[in-house]
């Protein structure tokens, strides 16, 4: 569902239904799917509550194998879709702080500038578990934090099956990957 009270500020709602193949239970899981999206120009959006996920990371910086066991991901977002210019930063909180686990979110960027058939794309994925204020009935604390990031260059040109969805651009590119995985530690507490 979608109610718009004004022309740049919508909210979505709705219910995500996960239904698993092949097993006992119909339904493993009912999750609420509410947005408040606003565009205050074209082509620039924000968005708080339910994330439009599916996020253009390559696969050396984020396993899309979330998808399948996170469908659903709720935080904060800034898309932009511009003419030299296309951006993703998103907060994903996939994880309550409680006395049984720690919080767990993860942190996203992907940029590319366009000029031309000349591409630069820069993602970074963060990956964070615990940190939280210990309380005095909770356990001790342990941190978690691991980043991925890939940088580099791309040319593309229009293939001549251009009409056709799936293979609009063919390229050529180059990029220079990193990650540094920091194990569980605890903290003193």
């Amino acid at each position: 569902m979608r109610y718009s009270p004004i022309s740049n500020l919508s909210l979505y709602g709705g219910v995500f239904f996960a239904v698993p193949f092949g097993g006992e239970h119909t339904i493993r899981q009912i999750r609420p799917i509410i947005s408040l999206a606003h565009q205050p120009f074209d082509g620039i959006y924000f968005i708080a509550g339910t994330l439009q996920v599916r996020h253009p990371f390559h696969g050396a910086v984020f396993d899309d194998f979330v998808y399948f066991v996170r469908p659903v991901e709720q935080g904060l977002q800034l898309l932009v879709d511009q003419k030299y210019y296309r951006q993703e930063l998103f907060i994903n909180w996939y994880q309550e702080n409680t006395k049984l686990t720690n919080e767990r979110f993860d942190v996203g960027y992907v940029g590319k500038l366009m000029f031309g058939p000349l591409r630069f794309n820069v993602p970074y994925h963060w990956d964070h578990a615990g940190g939280e204020i210990p309380f005095p009935d909770f356990r001790p604390l342990s941190v978690l934090n691991n980043t991925a990031w890939m940088a580099g260059p791309e040319v593309v040109f229009p293939t001549p099956f251009s009409a056709w969805p799936l293979w609009e651009e063919a390229g050529v590119g180059a990029a220079m990957f990193g990650t540094k995985i920091n194990p569980i530690r605890r903290c003193p507490g």
